[in-house]
């Protein structure tokens, strides 16, 4: 998905609007390793996992990409 969406030059637009584009994995979905979320931050994922307390306990909201 992230190599298509790269194809099309998505991660371009994305970055030019102010987004980070990262790598796929699992750290943010529970919210270990660091990355969470901080307050008034947003996430779009791909994944249809949403952990209690996922993304950060002060996190925003996350929006899942089809």
């Amino acid at each position: 998905m992230k190599a298509q969406a790269e194809a099309e030059r998505l991660d371009v637009v994305f970055r030019e609007a102010g987004c980070e584009w990262r790598e796929p994995g699992c750290s943010m979905c529970i919210a270990m390793n660091g990355d969470q979320l901080a307050p008034g931050q947003y996430a779009v994922s791909t994944s249809n996992r949403n952990f209690e307390a996922g993304r950060g306990r002060e996190g925003g909201p996350s929006w899942r990409a089809r």
